[in-house]
């Protein structure tokens, strides 16, 4: 299962990210980021290899709880980064789903922009 989103929302140099669960315990698993550059641009590449980082990291038993925990924030409390907005996301809808199983409901497939 994976769930898909634009960031920042408001507009600018948007990144598309998704966010991948694993289907038999709806673990967060991976992240992709992609856009807000040009293909093999700086921006692009560095996108690629922190969602790599991510992944390994997730994949390895550490939460996006905890990985959020440690990225910056804005004085609002928002996120700083897309990393910080996909484990935001990545976090409620992991509890979502969590949530949805426990009361008997199956999860599938979900995005939202």
């Amino acid at each position: 299962m994976t769930v898909s989103f634009h960031w920042p929302p408001e507009g600018g140099r948007r990144v598309h990210a998704t966010v991948g669960f694993d289907p038999r315990t709806a673990m967060v698993r991976e992240l992709f980021l992609r856009g807000g550059g040009q293909t093999g641009s700086e921006r692009d590449l560095t996108l690629d290899d922190v969602a790599v980082l991510v992944s390994i990291l997730l994949q390895s038993g550490y939460s996006p709880v905890d990985l959020r925990a440690r990225l910056g924030r804005l004085p609002s409390g928002e996120p700083a980064t897309i990393i910080g907005a996909a484990l935001d996301l990545a976090v409620e809808i992991e509890a979502d789903i969590l949530g949805a199983k426990t009361s008997g409901d199956e999860g599938g497939q979900c995005e939202a922009s």
